[in-house]
């Protein structure tokens, strides 16, 4: 017999009623966990892992048979990543290793939350520099007009 998942066991938690399914809008006490297995977030919310991977976007970098598994890896170099997930019910970002599954979905979204960081601080340094030569470049020519 296996261990009872503190807190989050279907027969003993007091959390039957909280929303675990986005689409069937179903409760914990009302799904099959061999059917629709569960996946807690880092915040302690928890939902099936079908609502979470539509929400998530798993579709964006796994590529998937009719049924939903998971058949092999997509290109994700062509495009950035939209956002870094977040839990529907507290917003809270999906944090990386505290769910497994979704890896791969959080690592590129932080990756590219940086890239796109690093190419709007790039953008800017130079705007910056530019403003610098030109206030020297007046204070320059205000010299040699004084010397003059």
């Amino acid at each position: 017999m296996s261990k009872c998942a503190e807190g989050y066991c279907q027969l003993c938690s007091k959390k039957q009623e909280n929303r675990v399914d986005l689409l069937e809008m179903k409760t914990y006490g009302e799904i099959s966990l061999k059917e629709t297995p569960i996946v807690v977030l880092g915040c302690g919310h928890f939902f099936t892992a079908e609502s979470l991977d539509g929400m998530v976007g798993m579709s964006a970098v796994y590529e998937c048979n009719r049924d939903g598994d998971i058949v092999g890896l997509k290109d994700v170099s062509a495009q950035l990543a939209s956002a870094i997930p977040k839990c529907p019910d507290c917003k809270s970002p999906v944090r990386q290793f505290v769910s497994p599954r979704y890896n791969r979905v959080i690592n590129r979204a932080v990756i590219d939350e940086m890239s796109k960081r690093f190419l709007v601080s790039g953008k800017d340094e130079p705007k910056k520099l530019e403003q610098k030569i030109e206030i020297l470049e007046k204070e320059l020519e205000q010299s040699r007009e004084g010397i003059i």
